[in-house]
């Protein structure tokens, strides 16, 4: 007797042996479940294969009989080893057939681009009958969608920003129309920044309880974690106003550490505030070299807050700068006194300006007995004053450097919000 498949369930299958050695990280299956659960779509199970025919095919056959829906990604290109549309023809007992318009499309590109295109690109244009192309704007490969064992088998390119522009105007149009629960689904990510997941789990529990038609998820992203909460109701309204109260309840216990909602990032909410302040920002860097400001330039419209940005790295450049030789003499490049004169030093390039500064040890080496490795003190230089502060960060010089930059936006964003710099406190001091 065949088991029951889950109602709608969906599941993703990247191919390829580079995924398989770690060559390439697979970023692509956590993109289709972001994409799927904004339309209140779940994927249940994901799985990697590599570039064996053979292998393709048994994983193909076992998820078609699981799930409502499989999404394949990768193994559509034009060498030897893509054997995806191959293996998916032998898997339901197809032939390959070519797809005229898509072989006259893929000419069209090469020529547009002026490259000659090879013989085995035509590969690509070869899918199994009886399948729906799904047109690719991005690329050359095509995707395709075939139907087998009462389940939905959609194949895609592996390439990221294919995959996303498919994702976006055919498969998730697709699947919502065919699986999506006809109910009105929002949702909405809290950002936090300076608490762990495992706390944030402990203070949240229960709080949504006796709230139907919510789900929460945990999504760290480091050195943030975020909380997604979806809701599923009858109308717009009633979303909205579950949505809403749900988010409420969530911010009485962890409010304090959010910093933003969705798409909002530390850098763009620090710019605002500054612009709302009429504020100018300088930059000092040391252990960070440069990473605060390439964050911050990553943003439309910097240029209207960010006016200068000094890599003082070494010794002679902090001098050159401003600091005193006598200063880092007696207390060290790495320590309070020389990141208050770095942020004041800064400042004063710009005058009304706000400085910001790092020095730090990011390691491996380095390190002492009073200043080890992961020690970084913070400088703020405003008209109200200069402030510093010592933070000790763990990992790898890549951690250091990545959590200090975070924690630097972090605690201007604060003092901009009118909080007082020496009582930021977060977990990795």
């Amino acid at each position: 007797m065949t088991q029951a498949k889950a109602k709608d369930s969906i599941e993703v299958l990247t191919i390829g042996d580079e995924l398989l050695s770690g060559a390439i990280v697979d970023t692509n299956s956590s993109l289709i479940a972001q994409k799927l659960g904004a339309i209140g779509l779940e994927v249940e199970r994901m799985g990697s294969v590599g570039d064996s025919e053979e292998d393709i095919v048994d994983e193909l056959v076992s998820a078609s009989r699981r799930a409502r829906a499989v999404i394949v990604t990768g193994g559509l290109g034009p060498t030897q080893d893509d054997r995806t549309a191959q293996a998916a023809a032998r898997a339901f007992g197809r032939n390959l057939v070519l797809h005229e318009e898509s072989l006259r499309r893929i000419k069209e590109l090469f020529q547009s681009l002026g490259l000659e295109m090879t013989p085995n690109n035509e590969r690509q244009a070869w899918i199994p009958e009886e399948s729906t192309v799904i047109p690719n704007p991005m690329g050359t490969a095509p995707g395709f969608c075939l139907e087998a064992n009462d389940c939905i088998l959609i194949f895609l390119p592996g390439v990221p920003r294919e995959l996303e522009k498919m994702l976006d105007e055919s498969v998730v149009p697709m699947l919502s129309e065919r699986l999506a629960p006809k109910l009105c689904i929002l949702s909405r990510t809290l950002r936090l920044f300076g608490i762990a997941e495992a706390k944030i789990d402990h203070l949240v529990k229960g709080a949504l309880e006796g709230l139907e038609g919510v789900s929460l998820a945990s999504l760290p992203q480091y050195p943030e974690n975020r909380l997604r909460i979806t809701v599923r109701a009858k109308g717009e309204k009633e979303a909205s106003s579950l949505l809403a109260e749900a988010e409420r309840l969530l911010r009485e216990k962890i409010g304090r550490w959010v910093y933003g909602i969705d798409d909002e990032d530390m850098e763009s909410l620090v710019l605002a505030l500054m612009r709302k302040r009429a504020l100018k920002l300088t930059l000092a860097e040391s252990c960070t070299g440069g990473l605060i400001a390439h964050r911050l330039t990553n943003v439309p419209g910097a240029s209207e807050v960010l006016q200068r940005c000094y890599v003082a790295y070494s010794e002679e450049a902090k001098v050159e700068l401003g600091v005193e030789r006598s200063l880092i003499d007696k207390h060290g490049v790495v320590s309070a006194e020389v990141a208050e004169a770095m942020a004041s030093r800064a400042a004063s390039r710009v005058p009304g300006s706000v400085g910001l500064s790092t020095t730090g040890v990011a390691g491996p080496t380095g390190g002492s007995e009073e200043i080890p490795v992961g020690t970084v003190f913070i400088g703020l230089c405003s008209q109200e004053g200069t402030w510093s502060q010592r933070f000790r960060f763990r990992g790898g010089r890549g951690n250091v450097k990545t959590l200090a930059s975070t924690v630097a936006l972090d605690w201007l964003r604060r003092y901009l919000l009118g909080e007082n710099p020496q009582e930021y406190t977060v977990p990795w001091r």
